[in-house]
C-alpha cells in the first residue's frame, strides 16, 4: 500500500488535472504542460507572481507552454510538493528557503537571525554570487533553482502582547520546523513548535499556540491577524522565496525552453518582490485600524544572541559560506 502522502499525490494531480481538462479547450498533444503548486492562498504577493510567470510564458512560447498554477496547497504541503517533483507529479514549486534547509542544510544561511542591515543588502545577496553558488547546488538534490523573489523580514505575532524581548520567554510559536529556527526562538526565551502552515490559523484560534512568526504581507492576507492580533517588529530573519523546477523535467526540455523558462522565471520573481513590498506597507497602514497592536521593540537584545546562535550552526551550514555571506554583509 502507498504511504498516505503518495497516494495522495497520485490521485490529487490527476483529479485537478481532469477538472481543468473538462472546462478547458483541447491542446496540442505536443503542448508542454507545468504544474506549478504551492503552499499560499491567491491573495499573497507569491501567488500573483506566479501568475504573471505563467502569462509571460504563455506569451513568449506562443502558446506551446502552459503553466498552472495551483495555490493553497491543492497539489499537497511542501513535503508533498518535493515529493512530487520526484515523483513527476509536479513540476514546479515556490517555496521558502527554509524547507531547502532540510536537503541541504547550506541554505539554512538565510534562517540565521540578524543577517542583513536591511533588505537592500539582502536583496543584493541573494542576486549576487552566493546566492547563485546555493541555486547551483539545488541538482544535486533533484532540483534546478530558477529565481529568488519574496524579500522581507519576518516578525512575531501572538495573542498576547510582545513589547520586549522578555515577553517572548515561554511563548509556544509556530516555527517552520528546521534547526536553525527552532534554536532562535528558544533562544529568544520562547517554546518553538513546528507545524505545518496550514494548520496554524485553527491552532491560534484554538489556543495551541501562542503565536507565530512570518511577514506582515503575509500576516494580513493569511488572516492570523484576527486570532493573533498583536505584532513585535523583531526582524529577527530575512527569508527569500526560491523558484524551483524538477531538475529530471529540466533536462527534459530543449535548451531554448529552458532559457524562456529561466529568464520568464526571473522576470515574475522580481515582480513579485515589488508586489510583495508594497503589500507590506499597505498591510502596516491598515492593520492598526483591524484591531491590530504593532510595537517596535528594542532590537538589540534580539541581536545580542546571534552570534551564539550563528556559531552553533557553523559546522552544519559551512563556516566558509558564512564567513562570506558575513563579508558580504560588512
Amino acid at each position: 500500500m502507498l504511504p498516505k502522502f503518495l497516494a495522495r499525490l497520485s490521485v490529487m494531480p490527476a483529479l485537478v488535472l481532469g477538472v481543468a481538462m473538462a472546462s478547458a479547450p483541447a491542446v496540442a498533444e505536443a503542448e508542454t504542460l507545468i504544474r506549478l503548486g504551492h503552499t499560499l492562498n491567491p491573495t499573497d504577493a507569491r501567488h500573483m507572481g506566479a501568475e504573471r510567470f505563467a502569462e509571460l510564458v504563455a506569451e513568449r512560447s506562443d502558446g506551446a507552454i502552459t503553466v498552472e498554477v495551483y495555490p493553497s496547497s491543492q497539489l499537497g504541503g511542501q513535503a508533498e510538493l518535493f515529493e512530487g517533483m520526484n515523483l513527476g507529479l509536479v513540476e514546479m514549486n515556490i517555496a521558502g528557503s527554509t524547507h531547502l534547509s532540510n536537503l541541504d542544510p547550506a541554505f539554512g544561511v538565510f534562517d540565521l537571525p540578524s543577517l542583513a542591515p536591511d533588505a537592500e543588502s539582502f536583496m543584493a545577496l541573494l542576486d549576487g554570487e552566493i546566492g547563485q553558488s546555493l541555486l547551483d547546488r539545488l541538482p544535486e538534490v533533484g532540483i534546478r533553482g530558477l529565481a529568488y523573489s519574496e524579500v522581507g523580514f519576518r516578525h512575531l505575532y501572538t495573542n498576547t502582547p510582545v513589547e520586549s524581548i522578555e515577553d517572548v520567554a515561554g511563548l509556544v510559536l509556530r516555527v517552520p520546523g528546521n534547526p536553525v529556527y527552532n534554536d532562535t526562538l528558544a533562544t529568544f526565551g520562547a517554546s518553538p513548535t513546528s507545524m505545518a502552515l496550514g494548520e496554524v490559523f485553527t491552532a491560534l484560534q484554538q489556543g495551541a499556540i501562542a503565536g507565530a512568526e512570518n511577514l506582515i504581507g503575509f500576516y494580513r492576507n493569511s488572516g492570523h491577524w484576527e486570532a493573533a492580533p498583536y505584532v513585535a517588529m523583531t526582524y529577527h530573519a530575512a527569508l527569500p522565496s526560491v523558484w524551483m523546477m524538477s531538475e529530471s523535467f529540466w533536462q527534459g526540455l530543449s535548451a531554448e525552453d529552458q532559457e524562456l523558462i529561466a529568464a520568464a522565471a526571473k522576470e515574475a520573481a522580481m515582480y513579485e518582490r515589488e508586489v510583495s513590498a508594497e503589500m507590506e506597507a499597505a498591510a502596516l497602514e491598515e492593520l492598526p485600524g483591524m484591531g491590530v497592536t504593532i510595537t517596535e521593540v528594542d532590537l538589540a537584545p534580539f541581536a545580542a544572541l546571534a552570534p551564539e546562535i550563528h556559531a552553533r550552526h557553523r559546522d552544519t551550514i559551512g563556516a566558509e559560506l558564512m564567513d562570506s555571506v558575513a563579508a558580504a554583509m560588512n
